[in-house]
């Protein structure tokens, strides 16, 4: 975090690596081993790396009457799996796939008293999330009756958030109310393939999901002393 003329920065950087081993075996009824699959639960010998650097800035703009917050965060996400079954040929194959991503938010804040008691803020901000190992590489139950199997040729999920609400202390209580709504795409939905395998009916993942999500989040809280509080809160 720096505070420089020009606004208050935070910033940074973050990685996430995550290597499996996954396996199944089946045994019949004596015991003895019938078969080892091509992978687990998900890919066997598979790696998943997810990077990113990010920077907002806070800037005060007419002596204070206004607070702007412009951000923005880069993502790069990476799945490497060696050991995949493949759906249709039951046959070994690889997913070696990569996403990058430039997610941006710009919120605004506007003090409705000169003690900044008494606060209205609204915001927009895009969301961005890449298949995950399960996702891409699922041979697993997925609910009873069904099997789950691989996706690889998967998009990322892509968000819109739209906010806006108000604060206030008032003495010993704060009150927030706030209403928001996200414009979804590309979400990944496990969906029937009309197959039958083993007596389970195949579902796999695909970015068949479109809509959006809304709702009024209500909240308060009472500060009895400095080390005690109650709070409540209501979410539609």
């Amino acid at each position: 975090e720096s505070e420089t003329e020009a606004g208050n920065w935070v910033y940074g950087a973050d990685c996430y690596y995550d290597t499996v081993d996954s396996y199944s075996r089946k045994y019949a009824a004596d015991g003895h081993l019938e078969k080892t699959e091509i992978q687990g639960p998900v890919a066997d010998d598979a790696s998943y790396v997810t990077a990113g650097a990010f920077v907002q800035d806070t800037i005060a703009l007419f002596d204070g009457g206004l607070d702007v917050t412009p951000g923005a965060r880069y993502t790069h996400s990476r799945a490497d799996a060696d050991k995949v079954k493949d759906p249709v040929s039951g046959k070994k194959i690889s997913v070696n796939e990569s996403w990058d991503a430039l997610a941006a938010s710009l919120r605004v804040l506007v003090p409705l008293t000169p003690d900044r008691r008494h606060v209205a803020y609204a915001g927009v901000a895009q969301g961005f999330r890449a298949p995950n190992l399960s996702d891409l590489t699922r041979l697993d139950i997925a609910r009873s009756g069904e099997l789950e199997t691989a996706a690889p040729e998967l998009d990322p999920e892509e968000f819109t958030a739209f906010e806006a609400g108000v604060k206030s202390r008032t003495g010993k209580l704060v009150t927030q109310a706030a209403y928001y709504y996200t414009i979804i795409d590309n979400m990944i939905v496990r969906t029937p393939t009309g197959r039958v395998i083993d007596g389970n009916s195949e579902v796999t993942k695909k970015n068949s999901g479109k809509g959006y999500v809304q709702g009024v989040e209500l909240a308060a809280r009472y500060h009895f002393t400095s080390s005690w509080s109650a709070w409540t809160a209501l979410s539609w």
